[in-house]
C-alpha cells in the first residue's frame, strides 16, 4: 500500500510543482504596461496658519465696559429651621423566634443610630420607619426591606445604617445559621 502511494503522489506532485513554476515564469514574462506620468500630489502643510491680529484693548475710560447691573435676589422665606435634630432610638418589634430551636435573638455588637438626612430636614418630616433584614451567619445584615415609612427621604439613611450593623451569630445544633425577617423600628423627630 506504502509503495502504491510513493508510485502514484510522486509524479502528481512533480506535475503540481511544474505547473506553479510554469505559471510564476508567466507571471514574470508579461509584457510592460506604459505607466500614466505621475499627476501633481497634494500639497499636505504641518505648520499652524498664522492668526489674524488681536484688536487691542481700549485704553480710554469711556471704552472700557460699564459694570453690569446689580443683581437683586430675594430673600427667601423664613422656614422655621429646627435648631437641632433628634433621632428616636431603635425600637425592636416582633423578632424571629428561634425558642423552638433554643435559639435567641441578641442585639447587634455594632449597631449605630441614623442621623436624621439632610434631604429631610427642608421639608421638617417627621415619623417612623420600619426595616426588615436577614442577618448571616457571619454576622452582616442582607436583603433590607422597608416595610413601612412616614417619608421616603427616611429610607436610604435607614438602609445606609441597617446595613453597617453587626449581629453575633445565632446558632442552631452547634452551627451558624441565617436569621431571617428580623424586625427594627426607627422612629425621626424634630427638636425644637
Amino acid at each position: 500500500m506504502i509503495f502504491f502511494r510513493w508510485i502514484v503522489g510522486l509524479p502528481f506532485a512533480a506535475l503540481i510543482t511544474a505547473g506553479l513554476f510554469t505559471l510564476m515564469a508567466a507571471l514574470i514574462d508579461r509584457p510592460s504596461v506604459d505607466l500614466v506620468e505621475p499627476q501633481e500630489n497634494a500639497k499636505i502643510q504641518i505648520l499652524a496658519q498664522k492668526r489674524p491680529p488681536l484688536k487691542p484693548l481700549p485704553t480710554k475710560p469711556n471704552d472700557l465696559v460699564k459694570d453690569p447691573p446689580e443683581t437683586i435676589i430675594p430673600s427667601a422665606p423664613p422656614q422655621g429651621k429646627p435648631k437641632g435634630v433628634r433621632v428616636g432610638p431603635p425600637q425592636k418589634t416582633n423578632p424571629v423566634d428561634l425558642t423552638r430551636d433554643r435559639g435567641r435573638i441578641d442585639t447587634p455588637v455594632i449597631k449605630h443610630a441614623p442621623p436624621y438626612p439632610e434631604a429631610c430636614r427642608g421639608r421638617a418630616a417627621e415619623g417612623g420607619v420600619l426595616v426588615q433584614f436577614d442577618v448571616t451567619p457571619e454576622g452582616s445584615v442582607v436583603n433590607i426591606k422597608i416595610l413601612e415609612t412616614a417619608d421616603s427621604c427616611f429610607n436610604r439613611t435607614v438602609r445606609k445604617t441597617v446595613s453597617k450593623w453587626k449581629y453575633p451569630p445565632a446558632y442552631r445544633n452547634g452551627r451558624p445559621i441565617t436569621r431571617y425577617g428580623v424586625i427594627e423600628r426607627f422612629t425621626f423627630q424634630l427638636t425644637d
